[in-house]
């Protein structure tokens, strides 16, 4: 019998000047994307980029970490290695930083980032996703937002989907998804019921469209989904005093879907193979975060972390690749 491999957790105390993380809450009402903007009428974006790729390891930590100065936001990254990004213009200085209008492919082994999309003026990139055949991404004005999707084989890139952004509500949607040609995103639009937020499916190219999970009312919505194969994960979540929330995972296969959280509030799942990760809070202490990780094999249910309320330390934004839990933490473990 195969020994099953431990999983690890490793905890990201620091954030690289130079490396952005962004980490969507879907749908959250306090987040707001970066202040950085590319300038309307900058110059065209170079289609390749020599990085610089520096190597080093987190103290007393085995972990080991790659510094790319020249990259403002990372997106996504995919099997073979590839990391999907926005990076710095050449020439910006640290008090009036500039992004360059475009979106890249990075290959960190080889040093070169190849641009896959130009942004028009007065646009920027939200958020985006990859698989090892395509690339989608959301660009966003002041007042709409829209999901294009570029196939890598052939060049060729489509609009999937658009809205407009509702009155009184945060510009931190739509999130992506994207595993083997299937994209999951999640909306928010106005009906004659009130606000209604959905999660819904691609398949790439024009394969299938189908709605995976839908609420409705001015007071909740669906969380930023996470694909891997079959399995989609996202959470509902709440805008009231006792701040609810639960994990739901869909079965693509079956068409059936499920609550996998206990009673704790939890947010922000992850999905790599048969492991679920998100963070979980107490409404009475929502800046203590805890890490929850849950087998959809074997129905098992455990934190990572036991942070305690007193600790005022926040793990959040957990992602897992290859039976490794990665988080951000705000705080240190027993600080007051």
């Amino acid at each position: 019998m195969r020994r099953r491999k431990p999983l690890r957790c490793f905890l990201v105390l620091a954030l690289a000047v130079g490396l952005g993380l962004l980490a969507s809450m879907g749908c959250a009402r306090t987040q707001s994307p970066p202040a950085v903007q590319a300038e309307p009428q900058a110059e065209p974006s170079p289609d390749t980029v020599r990085l610089e790729v520096r190597e080093s390891e987190l103290e007393g930590r085995s972990v080991r970490w790659l510094y790319l100065p020249q990259v403002s936001r990372v997106f996504a990254g995919n099997r073979n290695g590839e990391l999907l990004a926005v990076l710095w213009r050449e020439g910006g200085t640290p008090k009036r930083p500039e992004e360059l209008p475009a979106i890249y492919v990075l290959n960190p082994a080889t040093g070169e980032a190849k641009k896959v999309a130009d942004l028009g003026p007065g646009l920027r990139i939200l958020t985006a996703a990859m698989d090892e055949s395509w690339v989608a991404w959301v660009e966003q004005s002041e007042t709409e937002w829209r999901i294009l999707a570029l196939n890598r084989s052939t060049s060729t890139t489509r609009e999937i989907d658009w809205g407009r952004y509702l009155k009184g509500v945060g510009s931190d949607f739509p999130a992506l998804g994207l595993d083997s040609g299937s994209l999951v995103y999640n909306i928010l639009v106005q009906s004659a019921e009130g606000m209604t937020s959905r999660v819904i499916l691609k398949v790439l190219p024009d394969k299938e469209t189908r709605t995976l999970g839908q609420v409705t009312g001015d007071r909740q919505y669906l969380g930023a989904p996470s694909i891997s194969g079959d399995h989609v994960v996202w959470h509902r979540g709440e805008w009231t005093a006792n701040m609810a929330a639960e994990v739901y995972e869909y079965d693509l296969s079956s068409g059936q879907s499920r609550r996998l959280s206990g009673d704790d509030p939890s947010i922000t799942p992850v999905i790599w193979g048969r492991y679920v990760v998100w963070s979980t809070y107490d409404a009475k202490s929502p800046e203590t975060k805890n890490i929850s990780l849950y087998d959809l094999q074997t129905g098992s249910l455990k934190y990572l972390t036991q942070a305690a309320p007193e600790d005022h330390t926040e793990f959040w934004a957990p992602t897992s690749k290859r039976r490794r839990v990665i988080c951000l933490v705000q705080g240190l473990p027993g600080s007051r």
